[in-house]
């Protein structure tokens, strides 16, 4: 059985590849749509009026925004890593249908 490469020394069988294809998009989807809901918390209001308060605030929004970092970079890994799947098993197609006899 013919192989795809997945990236990170992981390789699939061919006829998995569209299933793995769904799966990656639907982590995609969820990912994107948890971050939808919870987007809106970015920046954390500081409890008090103090210098502690403002220090816990900021450490806080920091934390959120390394998070959105997080999640932007999965959902570039979880494109280029779909896109990379999909070209695959796109060149593999061609590659059957130029060995196909044709009458």
């Amino acid at each position: 059985m013919p192989q795809i490469n997945v990236g990170g020394g992981y390789t699939i069988d061919l006829e998995e590849g569209r299933r793995f294809v769904k799966v990656l998009r639907n982590h995609l989807d969820t990912l994107t749509d948890e971050y939808a809901k919870h987007s809106r918390q970015i920046n954390v209001a500081p409890p008090g009026d103090d210098v502690y308060s403002r220090a816990f605030a900021k450490t806080s929004t920091d934390m959120v925004v390394e998070f959105h970092n997080w999640v932007v970079g999965m959902q570039k890994d979880l494109r280029e890593k779909i896109k990379s799947v999909n070209a695959q098993l796109a060149n593999y197609g061609l590659a059957e249908d130029d060995n196909i006899m044709k009458a």
